[in-house]
C-alpha cells in the first residue's frame, strides 16, 4: 500500500470582486428584493447677509437599484469506507472545499452583474460600417449610438476591434461625466497582454509611466500625473469575461469607481447541514447562503468595454509605413 503524507489542494485567486468592489449590507430574514434608491446630492450656496438660506432636501430620484435575494449551495457525499481509511479529516476539507465554491461563485456573480450592468462605452459586436466602427464620430452617420466599437489598428491600418490608450482615456472620462473618479481598471489575465503590446503604452513606459509594471501593483498617480490625470491601479480576476473560442480571443475590461460599485446584500450567512444514509453507508453535507448584489445608481460608477480583441492595436491617426528591402 501507498501512503501520501501530503495532499496537494487547489491554490484560490485572488477575490478582488469582494475584496476592493462591493459594500456589504447584513439584512438578516430578507429572501425576496430589496430597492435601493439613487440619492440626489445637495447644494451649497453663497449666502449675503440677512439674507436667508436657501433649503435643501435629499431626493430619492425614480431610478432604484432592485436587488432580488437568491440561494446559493451545493451537496456533496463522502462514503463511510473513505471516511474510516482517509488519512485526513475528509469532512472538514469537504466543509472548506464547499466554502471555497461558494466563495467563488459570489465572485463570478460580481462579474456577471458587472458586464450587463456597467456603462457600456464599447461594443464592438456592433461592428464596422464602410471600415470605420459604427455608431463613432468617423462614420458616415457619426455617433448613431450611444456606444460604438473601439478605435484600434491593424498594421495595414485598417480597425480591427483591438482598444487603444485612447479608449480606455474615454471610459474614464466618461466616469468623470457620471461624477465618479475613476480608480480600477479590471481585465482577464490573458488580456493584459493587451496593455504590454500597446505601442503607446510601451512607450508612456519608457517614461516615468511605468505602465510596464507587474498587473497586481498600484500604479500611483505620483507616477503618471504627467501622462494621465488618474490614479490607476490595474487588477487582473479570471472571472473577467474572456471568450478563448474566437480567433483573436475577445475580452471585457472594466474601469470604475471601487468607493462607489456594488451593492450586496446578506440575508443569511453560509450554513451547513449534514445527514446519512444508512442503506448506502454515504454522508451528505449541504451548504448554501442567501444573497443579492446589485450595481448602484444605475452601474454609472463602472464602464466597460465588450468584445475586444486581445491583439496589438494602433493608434488613430499614426502614419504606419512598411518597408521591404529586396537583395
Amino acid at each position: 500500500n501507498v501512503v501520501n503524507l501530503a495532499m496537494i489542494k487547489p491554490r484560490e485567486p485572488v477575490m478582488i470582486g469582494q475584496d476592493l468592489l462591493v459594500t456589504k449590507l447584513d439584512m438578516p430574514g430578507v429572501y425576496t428584493e430589496v430597492r435601493v434608491p439613487a440619492m440626489s446630492a445637495l447644494v451649497a450656496s453663497q449666502v449675503g447677509q440677512t439674507q436667508e438660506y436657501p433649503e435643501q432636501r435629499l431626493a430619492f430620484t425614480e431610478y432604484a437599484t432592485s436587488i432580488a435575494i437568491k440561494k446559493y449551495g451545493l451537496k456533496v457525499s463522502i462514503a463511510d469506507e473513505v471516511i474510516k481509511q482517509s488519512q485526513w479529516p475528509l469532512v472538514g476539507m469537504h466543509i472548506d472545499a464547499a466554502a471555497l465554491a461558494l466563495i467563488r461563485k459570489k465572485e463570478q456573480t460580481i462579474f456577471e452583474g458587472l458586464e450587463t450592468h456597467a456603462w457600456t462605452v464599447f461594443d464592438n459586436d456592433l461592428g464596422f460600417t464602410a471600415g470605420v466602427p459604427s455608431g463613432s464620430p468617423w462614420s458616415e452617420t457619426g455617433f448613431a449610438t450611444e456606444k460604438y466599437a473601439t478605435l484600434g489598428q491593424g498594421i495595414d491600418g485598417t480597425y480591427n476591434g483591438t482598444i487603444t490608450l485612447m479608449n480606455i482615456m474615454e471610459m474614464m472620462s466618461q466616469l468623470i461625466t457620471n461624477n465618479y473618479q475613476p480608480t480600477d481598471v479590471i481585465m482577464h489575465p490573458m488580456a493584459w497582454v493587451i496593455l504590454a503590446k500597446d505601442p503607446v503604452l510601451m512607450a508612456y513606459s519608457r517614461q516615468s509611466g511605468d505602465i510596464s509594471s507587474a498587473p497586481w501593483l498600484n500604479v500611483g498617480s505620483a507616477k503618471v500625473q504627467s501622462n494621465m490625470p488618474f490614479g490607476i491601479q490595474i487588477n487582473v480576476s479570471p472571472f473577467v469575461t474572456y471568450d478563448e473560442t474566437v480567433t483573436p480571443n475577445t475580452c471585457s475590461i472594466y474601469c470604475g469607481c471601487r468607493n462607489q460599485s456594488i451593492a450586496f446584500i446578506q440575508a443569511e450567512a453560509p450554513s451547513t447541514d449534514n445527514w446519512s444514509d444508512p442503506s448506502r453507508d454515504i454522508q451528505y453535507m449541504k451548504i448554501k447562503e442567501y444573497y443579492g448584489l446589485g450595481l448602484l445608481d444605475r452601474g454609472r460608477a463602472w464602464t466597460v468595454a465588450k468584445k475586444v480583441k486581445v491583439d496589438v492595436a494602433y493608434t488613430i491617426g499614426s502614419e504606419i509605413e512598411l518597408t521591404k528591402t529586396i537583395s
